[in-house]
């Protein structure tokens, strides 16, 4: 409730200095004000100074004005005759009063950037700021070029890459091909390489059943840190608890792949794959191979005798639960034969996709011999069947006592991808096929094995939620000190400003997006919880906010009188007052349509599971 009267006195602040520099223009060029009035409507407080100006605060704070006398008609009257009236001054200084209130805003916005730097920026959350990838839509174009989690977009049309937004705003925004420039990681050799590739963005739907541009990047990169404050509790029955995870370890890899974000994490636990280590030739190598119902392969009588003298031998001839196998024919000793069909062409295809997610996923070969399953030591066919029929997950955290210290963005960058090193992980990578190997490689530590369950089964609570859960909880992204210079993010903010309109205006984005009053104020209100910082700069976003739309020239708003002012005084010959009443009447209409539109949508998306909407 106070982040709320907090984040209404902030708007309103906003108005009143707004609303302040119309006023004192207008006293400046000699225009007599007869109501200064923050908000609409019936006024809850209201008193007249003793130059006879009537000062207000109205119920509904959205909003405020400066009337000016001879703004009203007034019977019988010519308001251009009104000597110390809005229209009986020059076009010039009527230009001045309706200029000077956005002004204030933008002077407002400015000051505050200005006072961020020198008290030494922001803190922001790690993936707000990164142009690394958490997780990609593995139906977009850029992940059939290559783009995987833990890769980074650098530029689109050259522009460089500043954070999420950019990931959201581009897309809405382009026109025709995109050029994308990526910088490709193998984290397994420390490599990296750039390419620039032309796309275009394509509609995917939310969960809201909207449909949006994108390229498909889902997340950016974060980093998993678990519990780093050391106040939350693993449920004694998640599959987590008795792992040997720390408060402050980074979760960094998952069952052969790096992790970079929560999304991706969960997709991989979602899957069930197994983690196999197969000796080809002279090499041991990492695959993670899909566990399919028996029943969904195509199997011929052989093997199916065969499979059944398996599960004789490990004891599975009574298991309740269909059994799990590979699709993959195998030898008695656990060596690669060939490759089992599925009788069902989506299963395969969902087992052996056409764009791989890493080369952890790459197909079983003839020959492959598989030594261990989810870490367990196999030697035989029935062995590998009987490991089949449970998941134990592995993750790879980074401890590092002093690791949590807030950096600036570039060394935090360093530190995100020093984490993710592969190389520095392959000693406790190769403990998975032997046993007598260390399980810690100081600061990266593998956790026991974890076996992903529904939260039916650990919860406490009935649930109808049957997709697989670690009960990982308390993960939190790191936080980065955030400090460019005052001028450059004021520019910043009105190019993003100016692409939101534009997008608006050639139909790319969906005004339900657009926040209005209600989600302002929660905006600002969200703000507060996470420091009088970050609450300073929305402010300053929506004082410019306030200022670029109140300068569009629109005859409702101060940039319609700007605008008719500049044409007065070009051609000399001012405008009918019935023409501007004309000219003002569908536009108001207009914008009071607009704001209960925004209003409305603001609404369904803070409250609309609350009220069933």
């Amino acid at each position: 409730m106070l982040g709320i009267i907090l984040a209404i006195l902030g708007l309103g602040f906003l108005i009143f200095i707004h609303e302040l520099g119309h006023y004192w223009m207008a006293r400046r060029v000699g225009m007599r004000v007869e109501v200064f009035s923050i908000g609409f409507g019936t006024p809850i407080v209201s008193w007249v100074r003793p130059n006879g100006e009537k000062w207000q605060i109205c119920w509904l704070p959205f909003g405020g004005y400066v009337k000016i006398k001879g703004m009203e008609r007034e019977t019988g009257q010519d308001p251009y005759t009104v000597k110390d009236g809005f229209f009986g001054k020059t076009p010039w200084q009527r230009l001045k009063v309706a200029f000077m209130g956005p002004f204030v805003n933008l002077v407002f916005a400015l000051a505050v950037f200005v006072l961020l730097f020198l008290i030494g920026g922001r803190e922001q959350p790690f993936s707000s700021l990164t142009p690394m990838v958490g997780a990609v839509d593995p139906q977009s174009p850029l992940y059939q070029e290559g783009l995987r989690p833990g890769d980074e977009i650098l530029a689109y049309n050259g522009q460089p890459v500043k954070g999420f937004k950019s990931h959201i705003l581009t897309p809405m925004t382009a026109e025709g091909e995109t050029k994308v420039t990526l910088k490709l990681h193998n984290w397994e050799k420390g490599t990296s390489e750039e390419k620039t590739v032309s796309i275009l963005p394509y509609k995917k739907e939310t969960a809201d059943g909207d449909k949006i541009e994108t390229f498909g990047i889902l997340t950016t990169g974060s980093f998993l840190t678990f519990n780093p404050h050391g106040n939350i509790a693993i449920p004694p029955k998640a599959p987590m608890a008795g792992s040997g995870i720390e408060p402050g370890d980074m979760v960094v890899w998952y069952d052969g792949t790096p992790i970079f974000s929560q999304p991706q994490l969960t997709s991989l636990v979602q899957d069930g794959k197994s983690l196999f280590v197969i000796q080809r030739g002279e090499e041991k190598l990492l695959r993670r191979v899909p566990r399919v119902p028996l029943s969904s392969l195509k199997l011929d009588s052989f093997a199916k005798e065969e499979l059944r003298d398996w599960a004789y031998d490990a004891d599975l001839q009574s298991a309740k639960d269909p059994l799990l196998f590979i699709p993959y024919n195998l030898t008695s000793d656990g060596v690669i034969d060939d490759r089992f069909r599925f009788i069902d062409k989506e299963d395969e295809l969902k087992s052996f996709p056409e764009w791989l997610a890493s080369d952890v996923e790459r197909k079983l070969e003839p020959g492959d011999r598989i030594i261990s399953v989810d870490g367990k030591p196999v030697s035989s066919a029935p062995d590998i069947l009987k490991s089949l029929q449970s998941r134990d997950a592995h993750l790879i955290v980074y401890r590092e006592p002093q690791a949590n210290a807030i950096l600036p963005l570039g060394e935090t960058e360093q530190l995100f991808e020093k984490i993710h090193d592969e190389r520095q992980m392959a000693p406790l990578i190769a403990s998975l096929s032997n046993a007598a190997l260390p399980k810690k490689a100081p600061p990266f530590v593998m956790l026991k094995g974890i076996s992903p369950k529904p939260l039916s089964e650990w919860s406490g609570e009935e649930s109808k939620d049957h997709r697989l859960y670690l009960g990982l909880v308390g993960i939190a992204d790191r936080s980065v000190k955030y400090n460019p210079g005052p001028i450059a993010q004021f520019v910043d903010g009105l190019t993003e400003i100016g692409s939101t309109l534009g997008g608006l205006i050639f139909g790319n984005i969906n005004p339900k997006f657009i926040s209005g009053p209600v989600g302002i104020v929660h905006i600002i209100s969200s703000s507060w919880s996470t420091g009088f910082k970050n609450a300073l700069y929305w402010l300053a976003i929506i004082s410019l906010n306030l200022a670029f739309i109140n300068l569009l020239p629109l005859p409702v708003l101060d940039g319609g009188t700007i605008t008719l002012s500049a044409i007065e005084m070009a051609t000399g010959k001012p405008f009918s007052l019935k023409f501007i009443d004309k000219l003002v009447f569908p536009f108001a209409i207009l914008l009071i349509g607009l704001l209960l539109f925004f209003t409305y949508h603001d609404v369904v998306r803070l409250f609309g599971g609350w009220m069933g909407l």
